[in-house]
């Protein structure tokens, strides 16, 4: 990202595209054998900005139940002794950690 004019957790490049112009695009990608799929979204700064302010708002809210499920679950297990509780711990922390991966970040 040392290279990157927009530090972003994907590739995002800025254009500056006139209305009523034509442009050609070439997208080079480097790829090591294998079928590579490369989805690309033209959207306005505003809109762009938007989106990724409620994804990340998205993100805090998943991220927080989560975290709050961990801690309850670990209290449950001091309190009552259940190993059922123990167990769910290692769950809910697989999933806050897996989940922002699935669907190119997106929940």
């Amino acid at each position: 990202m040392v290279q990157r004019i927009l530090p972003h957790r994907f590739f995002a490049q800025p254009l500056r595209i006139n209305s009523n112009s034509h442009y050609d695009i070439y997208v080079n990608v480097k790829r090591s054998g294998g079928t590579v799929q490369v989805p690309l979204t033209l959207s306005k700064p505003t809109h762009f900005i938007y989106k990724e302010m409620t994804s990340n708002y998205v993100f805090g809210i998943f991220f927080g139940i989560m975290i709050a499920m961990a801690i309850y679950n670990l209290f449950l297990f001091f309190s009552v002794g259940s190993l059922a509780y123990f167990y769910y711990l290692p769950d809910s922390t697989h999933k806050c950690i897996t989940q922002p991966g699935r669907k190119s970040g997106q929940l």
